[in-house]
């Protein structure tokens, strides 16, 4: 049985071990961790007007995150993005307008994170709709899903986000 002093002797060897593991795993990791270099401004551009599906956060009601792979598209300044005024993205924007996106290529360890709030508007709606759309689907698929989504009455608004953060890495 070890006396009182020699337990707080044990005690503080173990903290002492677990903080200097915790530094030097810190320190290893630090060392071999690979630097991902930002992506200059036109590589950030090029790589988000390839036809990549962003996934938007929005924070929903109870405060959980949700997480929904959208179109988008990106003009310089701001993400552009359609949904209807049902889907729930639409909804947790409305309660909290905090977003992000998310657009990767894993294949070539490229991404884009762009955070900030999001603002809803039916300002040009149907233009700016079918500009998303004919990234995806090219000029004549774009016009008949448009031409579709007026005649069911669709009730639309825009996700529009100009980031007051964006970070980026890639080759």
């Amino acid at each position: 049985m070890l006396t009182p002093r020699a337990r707080l002797l044990v005690v503080l060897v173990g903290c002492s071990m677990l903080v200097l593991g915790l530094w030097l795993g810190t320190v290893v990791a630090k060392r071999k961790a690979p630097e991902r270099p930002a992506l200059s401004p036109d590589k950030r551009d090029a790589f988000l007007a390839g036809k990549r599906n962003a996934i938007l956060a929005t924070i929903q009601q109870d405060g959980s995150p949700q997480l929904t792979p959208v179109w988008y598209r990106w003009d310089g300044e701001q993400f552009w993005v359609s949904t209807t005024k049902q889907r729930a993205k639409y909804k947790n924007i409305m309660h909290d307008p905090r977003v992000s996106l998310c657009i990767d290529d894993a294949e070539h360890f490229t991404t884009v994170i762009a955070s900030g709030k999001a603002r809803l508007t039916e300002e040009n709606l149907w233009a700016d709709t079918q500009k998303i759309a004919e990234r995806y689907r090219g000029p004549e698929q774009a016009a008949a899903d448009i031409k579709r989504m007026q005649e069911h009455k669709e009730s639309r608004v825009l996700i529009v986000l100009k980031p007051q953060q964006v970070i980026s890495w890639g080759p």
